[in-house]
């Protein structure tokens, strides 16, 4: 049992150094290519698993955590197919600090759209109190993500007026 730890953190260590270099900050932007949203997402891909953070200070909530594993979505009715990272989200438990019984599944690629060739890279999955089923909730582009506001002591300036929050009570589909 002893080496089996021993193994499990080096592991974390491991895969935590490696990832600290590859950071990947990308920003939201509506599907209609309208609305740029106040919060961002810093992923750590490394292989077929990734971490990350939601930052969503400038929207003037706190941050929450990401985890997630690379997949292959097929064609279907939602916005996206191809491989992604289906990540994690706790997000919305952040936004009560409780247990909210919400879960967030963000669906992301890695890269931000090109401008010549534009490709849907983000979609939200929403559950809620086990319900056992999942339902799109927003989806767009995925941009370089906006310079985050200079923090002092854990205050954020507010956010310019072009940014908007995903507004999770009102559903895509």
């Amino acid at each position: 049992m002893k080496r089996l730890t021993v193994l499990a953190v080096i592991s974390m260590f491991v895969l935590g150094c490696g990832s600290a270099f590859g950071q990947i900050d990308l920003g939201f932007l509506s599907n209609d290519m309208k609305t740029v949203y106040c919060d961002y997402e810093a992923l750590y891909p490394s292989g077929f698993i990734a971490s990350g953070t939601h930052y969503n200070v400038d929207c003037g909530a706190p941050d929450g955590a990401m985890l997630g594993l690379k997949t292959t979505f097929p064609p279907s009715r939602l916005p996206l197919a191809g491989t992604f990272y289906a990540m994690g989200d706790s997000e919305f438990d952040a936004f009560c600090d409780c247990f909210s019984g919400d879960q967030a599944v963000y669906v992301t690629a890695t890269v931000p759209y090109n401008i010549y060739a534009p490709q849907l890279g983000w979609e939200i999955l929403f559950n809620t109190e086990d319900a056992f089923y999942a339902y799109l909730d927003n989806y767009g582009y995925l941009i370089d993500a906006p310079a985050p506001t200079a923090r002092t002591e854990g205050k954020s300036k507010k956010p310019q007026a072009s940014f908007q929050p995903v507004n999770y009570s009102d559903p895509v589909l």
